[in-house]
This record gives structure tokens, sequence and C-alpha cells, in this order.
């Protein structure tokens, strides 16, 4: 039912940013990472905005100007890395039907598995970017 309500509003306001944070993170949950990938590029494409702007233009003449601008980065800098974990914790999830999947020889499951894999690795290393961090982990190698 979620689903169906942010894909409403993402369809009429497709600036949502935050909408489009919860769809992916919905659709994710659901069992649909590919569609969920695509709202959350967006999220973070419009967070990147969002974050070089007050970089850039915040006033920063007060003290409490100075404040207020590291107080908004630091909000953008924890909605990044709520997203990077949980796309950290998929990244292990995959991982470990990997291996499972490598045990029982199904050749087809592990190239998905793989292919899922480097969209997801791919997507936490841009948001990684933004925030300014860099990516953990590489694909695990098969025998």
């Amino acid at each position: 039912l979620a689903i169906k309500d942010f894909q409403f509003v993402v369809k009429r306001a497709p600036d949502a940013t935050f909408t489009q944070r919860y769809l992916g993170l919905a659709l994710f949950a659901a069992g649909h990472s590919p569609e969920g990938r695509q709202h959350l590029e967006v999220f973070l494409a419009e967070i990147a905005k969002s974050r070089e702007i007050i970089r850039k233009n915040a006033p920063r003449q007060t003290p409490e100007q100075r404040e207020d601008a590291e107080t908004r980065l630091r909000a953008i800098d924890k909605e990044l890395m709520e997203i990077s974990d949980m796309l950290t914790g998929y990244l292990k999830d995959l991982s470990e039907r990997m291996a499972k999947a490598d045990k029982v020889g199904t050749t087809e499951m592990v190239n998905a598995i793989s292919t899922e894999m480097l969209a997801v690795q791919n997507l936490l290393g841009k948001y990684h970017e933004v925030g300014g961090k860099k990516p953990d982990g590489e694909t695990p190698k098969r025998n």
C-alpha cells in the first residue's frame, strides 16, 4: 500500500525528493531493488544539489549562520549515511546468497546476484562520493 501511495506522489510531483527516498526504500524492502535503485538515484542527485548549494551559498557571517549551515549539512550527511548503511547491509545479504548459490552450482543465479551486486556497489559508490567517504568492500570473487 505504501508503495502505491509513494508512486502516486512521485507521479504528480517527481521533484518530491524525500518521497523518492521513501519509495526507493519501500521498493527495496519489497524485493524490487532495480526500481528502488532508480528512485534512490533521483534522491541522491537532488540531495547532492542541496548539499552543494548549502556548502557554497549559505550565509556564514555570524556564528548562528555558520551553525545553521553546519546543522543542515549534518542532516543531509545523516540521510546519506542511512541509505549507505542500508545498501551495505543489502550487499552483505547478496554476498551470503552468492556463497550459497556458488555451493549449489547455479550459474544463472550466481550471475544474477553478481550483476545485482555490481549495480548496488555502483550506487553505493555514488552515495559515498557525495558524502565524501570512500566505499568499502569489493565484489567477492567466485571460486
